[in-house]
């Protein structure tokens, strides 16, 4: 998988989306913002042939997970982008949303500990992505629309 823009099924395809790490990292931001913690991107492209990127964090209830999940859901619409797969709504506990190069999980703790997957992937480079310099919790933070 590459670097470069991508277009997924769920995009049309006139539309060019920013690269998955761009989109990781504002996965990672929105997270933050809603008060997720331990929140990690892993650059898994070397590692594994179905992603790119794998943004991690734990949040401290179903509800407030679901709320990540529609946020990013509502941010990444707003660039052209759709999941292509939306899992654990219902169940709790774990929450996934698939872009195909970015896949975001949303754990509570105990399943976070269970699953472990910074573990399983701890060969994978771990991505910077702190909000900008100035940025308070709770500010938006813009996610760059398509030129």
């Amino acid at each position: 998988m590459t670097e470069a823009p991508v277009r997924s099924a769920a995009v049309s395809p006139t539309t060019t989306l920013p690269p998955g790490k761009e989109r990781a990292i504002q996965s990672a931001r929105i997270a933050a913002d809603l008060r997720c913690k331990d929140i990690v991107i892993l650059e898994v492209q070397r590692i594994i042939g179905w992603t790119d990127y794998l943004v991690i964090g734990t949040g401290g209830s179903r509800r407030q997970m679901a709320a990540v999940a529609d946020e990013i859901t509502a941010r990444m619409k707003a660039i052209g982008d759709k999941p292509l797969a939306v899992e654990g709504y219902e169940a709790g506990g774990w929450m996934v949303l698939d872009y195909g190069d970015v896949v975001v999980h949303l754990f509570d703790e105990e399943k976070r500990e269970y699953y472990q997957l910074e573990r399983l992937w701890e060969d994978a480079p771990r991505i910077e992505w702190a909000p900008p310099a100035g940025s308070s919790p709770g500010e938006p933070v813009a996610v760059p629309s398509p030129s």
